[in-house]
């Protein structure tokens, strides 16, 4: 009961003495050195002096590494097309495809209240026909796919084909 009467009686008191302490927490970590920093030192670890912390765990070990080899630009071949199904993320379809070629990338627009953006594939959906004489070829063919871009991961909106018969 006295301690709270006194700290009661002078709260200017205990005010100081936490500074202080605070002060002395603050110059005492300046003042140590860190443990990794002690590591690397020469004589940091246990005393032994020009021991370098590399040396005792060896060199490093190649971990397993991903390496994409995937076409540039990514061709929708007809095969691919029933594989692509709405929900999957952008990652996915670009593992699936490739990535799209840069300039077929389009920016984020606001559509129905939906940010989404579409990305452009050249597509080979059938076999060359020979045509007829006097006719020209028509141009390549490209397919959209539409992603949800407020969505973590992406997901495929839809998949936009246009008709072969237009």
């Amino acid at each position: 009961m006295r301690l709270i009467r006194a700290v009661r009686n002078r709260p200017a008191l205990l005010l100081a003495a936490a500074a202080v302490g605070f002060g002395a927490w603050v110059v005492w970590d300046a003042v140590t050195p860190r443990r990794e920093e002690a590591a690397l030192r020469p004589g940091g670890l246990g005393g032994v002096e020009g021991l370098n912390p590399v040396d005792l765990l060896g060199p490093p070990v190649p971990g397993p590494r991903q390496v994409r080899n995937l076409p540039r630009p990514g061709v929708v071949t007809a095969d691919l097309i029933p594989r692509l199904q709405p929900g999957m993320s952008r990652t996915a379809v670009e593992d699936l495809i490739g990535p799209p070629p840069d300039d077929q990338l389009q920016p984020v627009q606001n559509v129905d209240g939906r940010l989404t953006y579409r990305a452009s594939y050249p597509a080979n959906l059938g076999p060359v026909m020979p045509l007829p004489p006097g006719t020209t070829a028509p141009g390549p063919m490209t397919i959209g796919l539409e992603f949800d871009a407020t969505r973590p991961g992406h997901p495929l909106v839809k998949v936009h084909i246009p008709d072969p018969m237009s």
